[in-house]
């Protein structure tokens, strides 16, 4: 785990009222996968990214 990742779950764990030494064991049982979802959700629900839309717009001639 990085250090970013360890800030992230601290955070995660101060506005959640979760135990940090259990969001770390969690986080640690997950897949890559598993683990680029649940960063990506987690950092939506501290409002740490803005949202950017799926597809960039092209104007067709």
């Amino acid at each position: 785990m990085n250090r970013r990742i360890a800030k992230l779950l601290s955070q995660y764990a101060a506005v959640s009222k979760s135990d940090l030494k259990e969001l770390k064991k969690w986080w640690n049982q997950l897949s890559w996968q598993e683990r680029t979802v649940e960063k990506k959700r987690i950092e939506a629900e501290l409002g740490l990214t803005e949202e950017t839309p799926q597809e960039s717009e092209t104007p067709e001639e």
